[in-house]
């Protein structure tokens, strides 16, 4: 048996206050990417009201002249499959899963006589 003096000691662990740096990060409530002193209420680039869901946000990147091409085909890309259904491979099978029959029947007439 060991005796408990030669039991690594950990350190000990400090309090959660005392860990994190006061002043990093951005404070709560701003946006990441606006200019300095630009709250994401007053930025003119801040998502409106109608921009509630992801497909939104897509559909206005996607439909924005002002964006770079390939950011509005990745956009465009993503919300394709909610806007259009995808194609499915179909296939018809008649009674039973069987293959489809269809009879037809021709009747040769006389032009001017009785059939």
């Amino acid at each position: 048996m060991t005796d408990d003096s030669e039991k690594p000691r950990r350190r000990p662990r400090r309090a959660r206050a005392e860990r994190a740096d006061p002043g990093a990060g951005a404070p709560p409530g701003t946006a990441l990417n606006a200019p300095a002193g630009a709250s994401a209420d007053t930025r003119a680039d801040a998502p409106t009201d109608a921009l509630t869901d992801a497909h939104a946000v897509l559909k206005a990147v996607y439909a924005d002249p002002g964006q770079d091409w390939p950011l509005r085909v990745s956009a465009a890309k993503a919300a394709i499959r909610y806007e259009r259904p995808a194609l499915a491979s179909t296939e018809l099978t008649g009674k039973d899963g069987g293959p489809v029959l269809q009879r037809i029947e021709v009747a040769f007439v006389e032009p001017g006589g009785e059939g």
